[in-house]
């Protein structure tokens, strides 16, 4: 019986571990999606300002 704690103890314990660690890495960004999304911030940007400019 205490064996049978002790292991099942060892599986939550990992199970826990692992399930913390998919949601670590599932909320990083790669290199080329964050180039990607400062690409966009950019390209938003001077769209605007054009915009800017050409309405006043």
């Amino acid at each position: 019986m205490n064996m049978t704690k002790i292991l099942l103890t060892i599986l939550v314990v990992a199970v826990i571990g692992i399930l913390g660690l998919m949601i670590y890495q599932s909320q990083q960004k790669s290199p080329a999606q964050q180039m990607a999304d400062d690409f966009g911030e950019v390209t938003e940007e001077i769209g605007d300002e054009i915009d800017d400019a050409t309405t006043n």
